[in-house]
């Protein structure tokens, strides 16, 4: 059994045939809740709640390897420790199984990049989902699909990085995707006017923000500007306002739902 870390994954190698394979497969299954077979390999994704039980656990694992190596290395357990926000994988050191492939997509829509994965890569959309995730994504996991709103330089190099990616956590990946298609959601970020993002902004909301907390965000603020409650004299600000919200809220959730 070997224990290392890597920028993806804490990763468990370990041979089928070891008297700790079933022992401790069966403990990341019933200790953790996102927990996947993928590729043949045994994969945990951390989530909120599970912090310190994820430390315990991967503390456990290193005694079992310092144990086998009569060696104890209190570097790596230091840097074990602070990892334990990564993926956890059980890799077979021995298996003859053949690699998985997973193919991504990637279209540009209407000002929204889209990224679509096969219905049973459930492993890696939640991963993409985890890792993406800085960037205000939205997301559908019955369609496996991941959408980004608004291009920024970290998202691109971030993105670009990715699609030479070939061997990704067990998976050898493909993508699919069209380079000018891609790049002119970028080449939309450098021009002086963002609808969108100016339609968030008259919200006062972040890009990303759910559905639902956008509606109740629109109604909130139509009620507050309604031309209704306005004086004579503030008729025409209220109404131009009160069409503002609207277009905004509209042009939002048509975007939303476009991308679906």
């Amino acid at each position: 059994m070997r224990l290392r870390i890597n920028t993806n994954a804490t990763v468990i190698e370990l041979c089928e045939q070891s008297v700790w394979y079933e022992e401790i497969t069966n403990k990341l299954q019933k200790t953790f809740q996102k927990t996947f077979w993928a590729s043949h390999c045994l994969i945990n994704l951390p989530i909120k709640g599970e912090e310190e039980k994820r430390r315990f656990f991967l503390l456990e694992i290193y005694r079992i390897c310092s144990k086998l190596a009569h060696k104890h290395d209190s570097d790596f357990l230091k840097r074990l420790l602070a990892s334990s926000h990564k993926p956890i994988k059980i890799q077979p050191t021995n298996s003859t199984h053949p690699t998985k492939y997973a193919l991504l997509e990637y279209t540009v829509k209407e000002k929204i990049l889209t990224i679509k994965l096969e219905k049973e890569e459930t492993f890696l959309f939640w991963h993409s989902v985890h890792r993406f995730k800085a960037h205000k994504i939205t997301h559908d996991f019955f369609k496996k699909r991941i959408s980004f709103h608004l291009p920024t330089a970290s998202l691109k190099k971030e993105l670009f990085e990715f699609l030479e990616t070939k061997i990704f956590l067990g998976y050898s990946l493909a993508h699919k995707y069209n380079y000018n298609n891609l790049n002119s959601f970028f080449l939309f970020s450098q021009s002086s006017h963002n609808p969108l993002e100016a339609h968030y902004k008259t919200l006062g909301i972040k890009v990303g923000t759910n559905i639902e907390m956008i509606r109740m965000r629109y109604l909130s603020l139509a009620k507050t500007h309604h031309p209704d409650l306005a004086s004579e004299e503030e008729a025409d600000t209220y109404t131009r306002k009160f069409q503002q919200i609207q277009e905004a809220y509209h042009a939002i959730k048509s975007e939303i739902k476009s991308a679906s």
